[in-house]
């Protein structure tokens, strides 16, 4: 398990990038992690943190929209020309280091912005649209570019895949016997 650090010179700022491969598994962990992480980027002359994630409505979406949350009001101004939708109502609690990262910004006097992606959600399985979504986004917004061609090619095979179980879905239920056999189709799952 790591965190990396990656530096990209930009045209209009300078860019720092984290990734990482897994989060902590305890508060604790998470607190400790995103504070050295803050830290060693204050010492870098970062100013503005930006992190990412999904926002997970349940439900498939086709076209996924770029939620967005800050750590200071005075922020969405800043970005609502980038397609972002602020709506307090809209997020409850951001989990995670997409959430704590902001705020430990805002303890250290810099600015905070979370993108999150609609997707359905499920767990250990990723969404290439709403991954789209954000660094389309994220790209206006730092004024790079990125190649978004693998991600692309995952759309596409992802909506192949959707197309697939939607198929095996329509045939099971036509095989379904009408309400007299309903009975037995009952289950605890």
């Amino acid at each position: 398990m790591k965190c990396e650090f990656y530096y990209v010179k930009g045209t209009k700022n300078d860019v720092v990038i984290l990734t990482g491969d897994s989060q902590s598994t305890n508060p604790e962990g998470h607190y400790e992690i995103s504070q050295k992480i803050i830290k060693f980027a204050k010492e870098l002359g970062v100013s503005d943190v930006i992190t990412i994630g999904g926002f997970a409505e349940g439900r498939l979406v086709q076209k996924p929209r770029v939620i967005g949350a800050v750590n200071n009001k005075e922020l969405i101004k800043k970005y609502s020309n980038y397609g972002i939708l602020f709506q307090p109502s809209t997020i409850g609690s951001i989990v995670g280091a997409s959430g704590l990262l902001i705020g430990e910004a805002k303890r250290n006097g810099m600015n905070g912005l979370c993108l999150l992606g609609e997707t359905v959600g499920y767990p250990l399985i990723t969404d290439p649209k709403a991954a789209e979504a954000v660094l389309t986004v994220l790209m206006k917004i730092l004024d790079i570019k990125m190649d978004l061609s693998k991600i692309d090619k995952a759309v596409k095979e992802m909506e192949e895949k959707l197309k697939k179980t939607e198929e095996i879905h329509r045939k099971i239920l036509q095989e379904v016997p009408e309400k007299k056999d309903a009975e037995s189709m009952k289950y605890i799952g």
